[in-house]
């Protein structure tokens, strides 16, 4: 027996030597920045990881660990490559890590002297098409001070531009713009565009343009046809969403500026559309043109239906308010051939209907609707008909022990697959936090009686588009998007936290305006409610929510996502709000 306890003894002995001995194993890793990342910020954020209890330097300087080891500051970055250098030390132990970081320079004046033009800024750097009638605008960036002119090819020379004011968008001296208004001189012809700059020291240059000019002949117009589903714009390179049109819509095309072409609608109506998602049909095909009945309406369970005759697809957009509620319809290239209109028997959630030909080529259809809360609606032509559908309310009881039986909601997860979306302080993945909470909230749907369908329920790539359009065929009532936010590469990752939502469509406002005080309360900062034309919200037909639970870029709200029981009271949150929406808008 004493032989026993005496080598128990020394194996415990032994064993407590041994811990003492073992070394944690300390590590180190830079979650961002990217080695030979490339930024145009005087401040760069840096966020990485390594044991809590170390204590790191950036370049130097200690800063803070947090309880889950990460870590996060901000450098000044100079002109040029930059070296980042991270030390780690826990005891005796010491980790370094360093990378190459480039800042670009800001926009520079060209010199003084010698006079030149730069060549890496022109507009149009592609070729553009106009009519006569239209405005060309040319700019490009030389010598600042100097006397500049532009022609185009041997009919038009010497048009006088003028040096841009530093303001805006205009970031130095020596940007010269000038314009013409084109004629018919010019008409069915390709042609160079040249600008001469002539300096403060006498030289003159001359360049060539990247892009030519076209100048269209109104004499054979030039007609489309969208490919798919696409967005029309009020702007050729930027600007704001008019609406989306159908696939199979014929167009007058009256122009091509960068990667859209210039549609006009109406003889006072212009848009813009991408040019891939438009076909161009035969010289000699007839233009966006239909006569247009009153509506038929038909009458479903989920649905009204209102139906018009017509003899072609034509530009149509919708625009929608909500006090009082009502629905705007605009065709364009339409005219008006009947204004009768049969009601049916029954009551329904129309109160008013009217279509009138408001100017030529626009017929406008108006719906005035007895429900304050509006359900969604979309446009489909089929077979010489248009029709517009619009989601009636669905029928609930919301009971208190089962408030969403019957309710149908489209859950997207956000990103996925070879999207990783935003990467936390200490390498968490956005597309994984979203998907996790996606499954506890589809869970608690079920609880309170609601059929909820995933966009996805695995680590897949999928499109934005491919998103919408399964939360359209599935027919849901209610669209939400999770997702978790991150700051830019110049901001401090520690002034920015907090939840946010967004909504793009009037309908979505008040679910928006009811889901979002319950994700406040769960202790997150209030970072805002906000309208945004993100894809998956100004695209669904249902109302439409995306929700930034909390910024992964903040080292706490990282902790905070990770935490099982967080997520799910997050998702508790989230059913709080679509059961809040629901008994606001069905009472």
């Amino acid at each position: 027996m004493l032989r026993f306890r005496f080598i128990a003894f020394l194996l415990i002995t032994v064993s407590c030597s041994s811990a003492q001995t073992i070394r944690r194993f300390l590590p180190l890793d830079l979650t961002f920045p990217a080695p030979g990342d490339t930024f145009a910020v005087e401040k760069l954020r840096i966020a990485g990881y390594t044991d809590a209890d170390a204590q790191v330097l950036i370049n130097g300087t200690t800063v803070r660990t947090h309880p889950n080891g990460a870590f996060v500051d901000r450098i000044d970055l100079q002109v040029g490559w930059n070296t980042l250098r991270v030390e780690s030390r826990l005891g005796d132990q010491i980790r370094r890590d360093s990378l190459q970081i480039f800042r670009q320079a800001p926009v520079q004046p060209s010199p003084h002297f010698p006079t030149r033009i730069d060549s890496g800024f022109f507009q149009p750097r592609s070729d553009i098409w106009l009519s006569a009638g239209d405005i060309l605008h040319i700019e490009f960036k030389g010598s600042p001070g100097g006397h500049a002119r532009f022609s185009v090819e041997g009919l038009i020379q010497d048009v006088p531009m003028t040096e841009l004011a530093v303001e805006g968008s205009v970031p130095c001296a020596g940007f010269y713009h000038g314009v013409l208004v084109l004629d018919n001189r010019l008409v069915g012809k390709r042609l160079a565009l040249q600008v001469e700059l002539e300096g403060l020291d006498g030289r003159r240059e001359k360049v060539t343009l990247p892009g030519r000019l076209y100048v269209m002949s109104d004499r054979l117009p030039l007609v489309g046809q969208t490919r798919k589903e696409t967005e029309l714009w009020n702007d050729a390179e930027s600007g704001i969403r008019m609406g989306k049109l159908l696939p199979f819509v014929r167009l007058h095309i009256i122009g091509k500026i960068c990667h859209r072409y210039k549609i006009r609608l109406s003889p006072s109506h212009i848009g813009f559309l991408a040019c891939e998602d438009v076909r161009l049909l035969s010289v000699g095909e007839p233009l966006p043109h239909t006569w247009i009945s009153a509506p038929r309406i038909a009458i479903e369970a989920r649905n009204l239906r209102l139906i018009f005759d017509l003899s072609r697809a034509v530009p149509a957009i919708v625009r929608q308010t909500v006090h009082p509620a009502g629905l705007d319809l605009y065709l364009f290239g339409a005219h008006l051939a009947s204004e009768s209109v049969t009601w049916p028997n029954p009551e329904i959630e129309l109160t008013g209907l009217s279509i009138d030909q408001v100017s030529e080529g626009v017929v406008k259809v108006h719906l005035d609707l007895a429900q304050g809360q509006q359900w969604g609606h979309g446009l489909d032509y089929q077979a010489g008909r248009l029709i517009w559908a619009i989601r009636r309310p669905p029928q609930l009881p919301l009971s208190n022990d089962r408030p969403l039986n019957g309710l149908s909601v489209c859950i997207d997860p956000g990103h996925g697959g070879e999207e990783w979306g935003a990467v936390g302080t200490v390498g968490t993945l956005e597309k994984e936090i979203n998907l996790r909470i996606a499954f506890l909230f589809a869970e608690q749907l079920r609880r309170s009686g609601a059929r909820p369908l995933l966009t996805r329920s695995e680590d897949r790539t999928i499109r934005l588009e491919e998103r919408v359009e399964f939360a359209r065929l599935s027919g849901c009532d209610l669209f939400i998007s999770i997702h978790n936010n991150s700051i830019g590469a110049g901001v401090h990752p520690l002034r920015v936290r907090g939840t946010s939502i967004y909504f793009y469509q009037p309908q979505s406002q008040a679910l928006a305006w009811a889901v979002y005080p319950f994700l406040v309360r769960l202790g997150l900062e209030p970072f805002g409610r906000n309208q945004a034309a993100f894809s998956v919200l100004r695209l669904t037909e249902m109302p439409a929510v995306l929700v930034e639970c909390g910024f992964l870029s903040h080292p706490e709200e990282e902790m905070l996502l990770n935490e099982e029981a967080f997520a799910r009271r997050l998702a508790a949150a989230l059913v709080d709000g679509v059961v809040t929406f629901l008994r606001q808008s069905l009472r």
